[in-house]
């Protein structure tokens, strides 16, 4: 479990959290108003787990650490734009 970023983990959790406080306090119950903090702590939880995925596939990627495969034609020059 190293590496893990509580605080987003946290912000996950707790917009889940109200988001479905938000669904079954207000909107089930009839309040029209209820979605807006529903749907607000849905997409900022949404928009956290999509930072983490990102983060997690940058960390993984075998380009990242190998630099001809960042940018082929500065390192290949047979594969280099002639108009450059």
């Amino acid at each position: 479990m190293l590496g893990v970023r509580w605080d987003s983990l946290a912000t996950v959790l707790g917009c889940g959290v109200l988001a479905l406080v938000a669904l079954l306090l207000g909107v089930l119950r009839g309040h029209p108003w209820a979605w807006v903090p529903c749907l607000l702590c849905a997409g900022i939880a949404l928009r956290e787990v999509r930072l983490l995925q990102r983060e997690r596939d940058a960390r993984n990627d075998p380009a990242r650490h190998d630099p001809a495969r960042r940018d082929p034609e500065r390192h290949d020059p047979a594969r280099r734009d002639p108009r450059r």
